[in-house]
């Protein structure tokens, strides 16, 4: 949920100016669940900021005059008060010049009639004050952590796969400032122990660059608490914008899972799933779902059945698994229903249907693509798989997985299996993939099974086979001139409707020396700027049209 709020003037009630006053602002939110204050009058110096300020919004910001002597009274009261005597929390604000502030109202007017706080602090209803900066960077999110939810204890603040979000922890009535990044987040509380306190999701990629509080009020416990509003997570931002996180019950935990089909078994190229009983349709081989919900710290049974099933009891194997809450995981089937019908694994290693997982990553930094790799090919040996000129997978055996390694979102070769195959991550700017290695290396040995192949997976469920380059051309016609001349590398295809071609230059070492995009490359000169510095020699030049699964090479001579 997305709202608004918009701003009112500035300030004049003031008795003493400086000369040297300048301009400040602020506003406050209502972030106490106590029934008794769902709705709240604010004042400051005596003027009314927002009468009826209901519970989880901000109030219009005010703008007032800052500087040396200058400090305002705010107060709140409960709805329709009045007279200063009738103030459930006042605190006094000393703004400076140019700085933006939210004073968060929070804690319960009589604490005696809720649960205590966990770690014995007193709830009685007071307004914190938080500045909040003008971002400057603008690819993340600034939100500072404000713990105002009377009943729950200390707690650490962790992204949905275990890895702080926050610095340190934060106690009720406390503030924790941090950086996120501009992402759809899950957010999980646990307490100091690890025990798990709730869980939100919440989408902050429409955010960056912007900066607020992420503020928790409600109650973990309603019923001991006047039946309350339960917890809730929520970003505040400084133009008064406010999105609710969607609370993940965290009675039900749950883990985000994606099933890769790579088994090449001729009997199971089209199978149904089961998850817990329940069926998926249709699941082929080389195909994939996308990234899902799936139960999570409790046993989850994952049945492989024929096409043609009628229910759970045609499964033809199964696995049982217990998934971690929060994390995400990639899960590849491999291997064979029979490993004695098919041709041995090169390195004895077992062969039987499997599983093989490995902590899935929905994303990169900008510029760059996080590629894994999974071994599915039953009957081949380890490979070493290499993209330009980076090792994205050394010794890689069957049923093994290498880790993320980002890599440039441009068009490469992939090298390391019995042909070299394009790989073009140009389209996936920012995001991760998985590189599966599937088929058979010998199919006349295996059934006749599908040829090996490897194909590109994302976590939306998109899948990429992955082609050969097709070869140079050998008429001269088609063949690319390359030239250098006056500090330009010239070049030319006599070729219309290539498209997003890059073009890379090598020392004799095999360093890339240079690189250029070019949205076309066709029937034409194309100048491509080498500067002064490069060395006299003989280099390489790499063309590659991801559109046509074309690679050429070419040397030329720099004087």
């Amino acid at each position: 949920m997305l709202q608004r709020i918009g701003w009112i003037g500035i300030a004049t009630s003031v008795a003493i100016v400086s000369a040297y006053a300048q301009i400040a602002s602020f506003s406050v939110l209502h972030a106490t669940a106590d029934p008794e204050l769902e709705r709240v009058d604010v004042y400051y110096d005596g003027d009314w900021l927002q009468l009826g300020l209901p519970f989880r919004q901000l109030s219009f910001r005010r703008e007032v005059l800052a500087g040396p002597g200058l400090s305002y009274r705010i107060s709140v009261l409960p709805e329709g008060s009045t007279g200063a005597s009738n103030a459930v929390a006042t605190i006094t604000l000393a703004p400076q010049p140019e700085r933006d502030y939210i004073l968060v109202f929070l804690g319960l007017r009589v604490p005696q009639r809720f649960a205590p706080n966990p770690d014995g602090l007193s709830t009685a209803a007071r307004l914190l004050i938080q500045e909040v900066p003008i971002m400057s960077d603008t690819d993340r999110v600034w939100l500072a952590f404000t713990h105002a939810a009377t009943d729950v204890p200390r707690l650490r603040i962790l992204r949905g796969n275990g890895q702080p979000l926050y610095t340190g922890s934060a106690s009720y009535g406390t503030i924790v400032q941090g950086l996120l990044p501009a992402d759809t987040l899950t957010v999980e509380l646990v307490s100091s122990d690890g025990s798990p306190i709730a869980r939100f999701r919440g989408d902050l990629r429409p955010f960056e660059g912007s900066s607020g509080l992420l503020v928790l009020s409600g109650f973990a416990q309603p019923a001991r608490n006047q039946n309350g509003a339960s917890l809730g997570l929520h970003a505040v931002f400084l133009d008064g914008t406010i999105i609710e996180f969607q609370r993940l019950d965290a009675a039900n935990p749950t883990a985000q899972v994606q099933i890769i089909h790579a088994s090449p078994d001729p009997q199971l190229r089209l199978v149904d799933v089961y998850l817990n009983g329940t069926r998926v349709d249709d699941f082929g081989f080389r195909s994939t779902t996308p990234v899902m919900e799936l139960p999570a710290e409790r046993p989850l049974t994952i049945g492989l059945a024929p096409s043609n099933s009628r229910d759970v009891r045609d499964t033809l194997r199964s696995f049982t698994v217990i998934l971690p809450s929060g994390v995400q995981i990639g899960a590849v089937v491999c291997g064979v229903l029979s490993p004695q019908n098919f041709a041995p694994n090169p390195e004895g290693r077992p062969t039987d249907l499997t599983i093989v997982t490995f902590p899935l990553q929905l994303q990169s930094s900008p510029g760059t693509v996080a590629l894994s790799a999974v071994h599915a090919v039953t009957d081949a040996p380890a490979v070493t798989l290499r993209v330009g000129g980076q090792t994205i997978a050394e010794g890689l055996s069957f049923a093994s997985t290498a880790p993320y390694r980002e890599l440039p979102a441009s068009a490469d070769t992939l090298r390391g299996l019995p042909s070299e195959y394009v790989l073009n991550l140009s389209p996936h700017n920012g995001r991760a993939a998985v590189l599966v290695v599937t088929g058979f290396a010998n199919p006349a040995a295996n059934g006749n099974g599908p040829d090996l192949q490897p194909i590109l997976v994302l976590p939306d469920g998109t899948v990429i086979p992955l082609t050969p380059p097709a070869s140079v051309p050998s008429s001269p016609n088609l063949s690319p001139t390359v030239r250098y001349s006056e500090g330009h590398l010239w070049l030319s295809l006599p070729q219309e409707g290539i498209t997003t071609a890059s073009v890379e230059l090598f020392s004799p070492t095999g360093e890339r020396v240079a690189e250029w995009m070019l949205p076309q490359l066709g029937a034409r000169w194309h100048a491509l700027p080498l500067g002064s510095s490069l060395a006299r020699g003989v280099y390489l030049c790499r063309i590659a049209s991801p559109a046509l699964a074309r690679v050429w090479h070419s040397t030329v001579l720099v004087y």
